[in-house]
């Protein structure tokens, strides 16, 4: 599941335009740790 969850980020970073801020990067972490979380709910 955590491989899933750096695959999602790393998949939202690419698509960034804006590079890489420590404001994004901490925003994206927080939406790779929610849908991990409810990947993991909802498989459960």
């Amino acid at each position: 599941m955590r491989g899933l969850a750096l695959n999602f980020a790393s998949t939202h970073q690419t698509e960034n335009p804006l590079g890489f801020s420590e404001v994004d990067e901490n925003k994206q972490l927080l939406i790779a740790i929610v849908s991990s979380s409810y990947f993991t709910f909802l498989f459960s």
